[in-house]
Formats: structure tokens, sequence, C-alpha cells
């Protein structure tokens, strides 16, 4: 029972992390594609 709750604690941390990496790469690339558009406006 205890390997069970592990486990499942395990899960649940891993799905957290890959969430909040995918969250930080979507504030990443929001942010790159910003800073690319506001470039590109300035250059041109």
């Amino acid at each position: 029972m205890h390997n069970q709750a592990t486990a499942t604690g395990v899960t649940a941390a891993a799905r957290f992390l890959v969430l909040d990496f995918v969250a930080l790469a979507g504030v990443a690339l929001t942010g790159v594609g910003l800073a690319v558009t506001t470039t590109g406006a300035t250059t041109s």
C-alpha cells in the first residue's frame, strides 16, 4: 500500500513538473516572440 501511495505521489510530482516546465517554456517562447517582433519593428 505504501508503494502505491509513493508511486501516486511520484506520478503527481512528475506531472506537476512537466506542466510547470511547459508553462515556463510557453512564457519564454512568448517573450522571445515579442522581443523578435519588437526588434523587427524597430529595425524596419
